[in-house]
């Protein structure tokens, strides 16, 4: 016992081995590409809008919701895949599909061949982050894991404005005559394509040790085991309610800028300000995530964002607006990579991949319903009420964690500190 002990001393991220630094480096890559096909998606509206009426608006709908239908049909399978075949194996896939329909979209003629491969692609963009997070967690030990996926998060957070600026950019100058958002889907799948290759070709680490006996009585099927299922349904009641706070404020928080009398312009300049934010914060927290546990963490940022919203809808001044909102977004974009990571510790090693596609599945398939029921009220001034759901939702998430020690059977023991590797048990105040 002493052996397991010493064997991983925390806070060693910056003694990170060769083949961790490949891997860490490998769902960088995947993270970056998922986000940045996500931010082209984001994209589509304003370049449409643009086009003088060229799509009407029914079909603007669906193109746009198209990536999260097909992200709930297609990541329950790839979760699927990879409990039988592996996490590394159903990431090739994914990144294989995401290549191929990236490329057929900036190939699509019209809205209506657009919008069916942009269904493709939605099962590829919504099944790499769960899977590339359950994979961190198979294969970095838990003194570097936090760590190693804050700085993945990091790196696939930066896709997002490099993403925008290189769709403007492309936009302006059209090389060859074609349009920047087909440039960027065709570049993205250039990358997927090398993402796909090393994944496949890179020497795979050996997984981290199940070194505790937590998951001993543990049933390798997910469904027939009654720890497996009691977690399984904590992580979906927690996807459930994930989107009401976290995508429905950077959803609406723009329009809420306009509903509160400043121009389009400041409402740009707020949101390409809350770009940078979550960046900054995620690259903090990369130093930290390994000194606390997951959830006190989590459960910190759920508190900050339940106080954030509310202020947000309160105040008038746009300098205030901005630094709360970027705050907010800040602590949003903490919580998903982290949740991720956290999820995926709460069930052994074979059934996380499965687990976290699950529960992504139906955060994606909520995410569809969540515009849908929050800008109704903001076109009705509703602002009190949008916020105070928000942030309802948000202080449930808190008491959920919180509590959940006792429901999924965390184990307490006095003078020790819950770790989350493997479920193992590390000594709080002991050093190696």
């Amino acid at each position: 016992m002493a052996s397991v002990m010493t064997a991983e001393p925390r806070f060693t991220w910056l003694r990170a081995s060769r083949s961790d630094l490949k891997l860490i480096s490998l769902c960088a890559l995947a993270y970056f590409l998922d986000l940045s096909g996500l931010a082209v998606g984001n994209t589509f509206s304003a370049v449409f809008f643009t086009a003088g009426g060229a799509f009407d608006s029914a079909g603007l709908g669906a193109l746009l919701g198209s990536a999260f239908a097909g992200a709930a049909l297609g990541v329950p399978l790839l979760g699927w895949l990879a409990a039988r075949r592996g996490c590394r194996f159903a990431m090739v896939v994914a990144a294989s599909i995401l290549a191929l329909s990236s490329l057929a979209e900036a190939a699509s003629p019209d809205i209506t061949t657009l919008t069916l491969f942009r269904f493709v692609s939605g099962s590829a963009l919504g099944a790499l982050p769960p899977l590339l997070f359950a994979y961190l967690a198979n294969k970095i030990p838990s003194g570097r894991r936090g760590a190693a996926a804050m700085s993945v998060s990091v790196i696939g957070l930066a896709a997002v404005p490099a993403t925008v600026f290189l769709v403007r950019w492309l936009t302006s100058v059209q090389p060859m005559g074609i349009d920047g958002w087909r440039w960027t889907l065709a570049l993205n799948a250039l990358g997927a394509t090398a993402c796909a290759s090393l994944f496949y070709f890179v020497h795979e680490p050996p997984e981290v040790g199940e070194e505790s006996t937590v998951f001993a009585g543990r049933a390798p099927a997910l469904f027939h085991d009654r720890a497996n299922r009691r977690s399984l349904i904590i992580l979906l009641l927690l996807s459930l309610l994930t989107p009401w706070a976290i995508l429905g404020f950077p959803l609406t928080g723009g329009a809420v800028l306009v509903a509160k009398g400043f121009d389009v312009a400041n409402s740009l300049l707020y949101l390409g300000v809350s770009f940078l934010g979550p960046i900054i914060g995620n690259s903090v927290v990369a130093a930290l995530a390994d000194r606390f546990a997951r959830k006190s963490i989590l459960v910190a940022c759920v508190l900050a964002m339940a106080f954030l919203g509310p202020l947000f809808a309160v105040l008038s001044d746009l300098l205030a607006l901005m630094a709360v909102g970027t705050l907010f977004t800040t602590a949003a974009a903490i919580y998903v990579p982290l949740f991720l990571l956290y999820a995926a510790e709460t069930f052994p090693a074979v059934n996380r991949a499965q687990a976290n596609a699950l529960g992504w599945a139906l955060n994606r398939g909520t995410a569809a319903v969540v515009p849908l029921v929050f800008v109704p009220l903001l076109k009705g001034g509703r602002l009190a009420e949008m916020f105070a759901a928000m942030s309802l939702t948000l202080l449930a998430i808190g008491g959920i964690l919180i509590t959940r020690s006792r429901m999924a059977g965390e184990p307490t023991v006095p003078g020790y500190k819950f770790q989350d590797r493997d479920r193992g048990l590390i000594p709080a105040n002991k050093s190696d």
